[in-house]
C-alpha cells in the first residue's frame, strides 16, 4: 500500500531517506523532510508491508526551469526513491514511483523526470523498466585547485 505521508510519518520518511544520504545526520534529515511535508510543490510517498511497516519512500517536487529532458514547465522530478533490501522485487518501488507519477498528473504536470549515476545501473533498469526514457547523458568533471 502507498500512502503519502503527513507530519506524523516525519521520522519514519527520515530514516530511509537518510539511507538515501549517509552524509547527514538523522536531525538534518527530519528538518528537511518537515520542509518537504509542508511545501505544496513537494510530495513524500511511503510503501507500506503488509503488516503496516514502512518499507520504502519517494520523494518528488514541481519544477519550473532547469529539468534535464523537461520541455513542459512544471515538470514532476523524482528526488529520491529506496526500498528497503528486504523488500525489494516485490513491486513496492513500482508503486511508489506510479502514485509520484499520479500526484504529478494531479499538479499538472506533462512529464515526469527523474535521474540516476551513469554507474548505477540497478536504477536504471528499473527506470526503463518503469517506461521512462533516457534523454540525455551528462558527467559532471571536477578538479581541485
Amino acid at each position: 500500500m502507498i500512502k503519502k505521508a503527513q507530519p506524523s510519518d516525519l521520522r519514519a520518511a527520515a530514516r530511509l531517506v537518510q539511507i538515501l544520504h549517509v552524509r547527514h545526520p538523522l536531525n538534518e534529515v527530519e528538518e528537511d523532510m518537515e520542509h518537504w511535508l509542508s511545501q505544496d510543490d513537494r510530495a513524500v510517498f511511503l510503501a507500506l508491508s503488509e503488516t503496516q511497516q514502512v518499507v520504502g519512500v519517494a520523494l518528488c517536487s514541481l519544477q519550473e526551469n532547469d529539468v534535464a529532458g523537461a520541455s513542459f514547465y512544471p515538470a514532476a522530478q523524482l528526488d529520491g526513491i529506496y526500498v528497503i533490501e528486504e523488500e525489494r522485487g516485490k513491486g513496492y518501488g513500482t508503486e511508489l514511483l506510479r502514485r509520484c507519477e499520479e500526484w504529478a498528473k494531479e499538479q499538472g504536470c506533462l512529464q515526469f523526470c527523474a535521474q540516476c549515476d551513469l554507474s548505477d545501473s540497478q536504477r536504471l533498469v528499473f527506470f526503463l523498466k518503469n517506461r521512462l526514457e533516457e534523454a540525455s547523458r551528462t558527467i559532471h568533471l571536477v578538479k581541485a585547485l
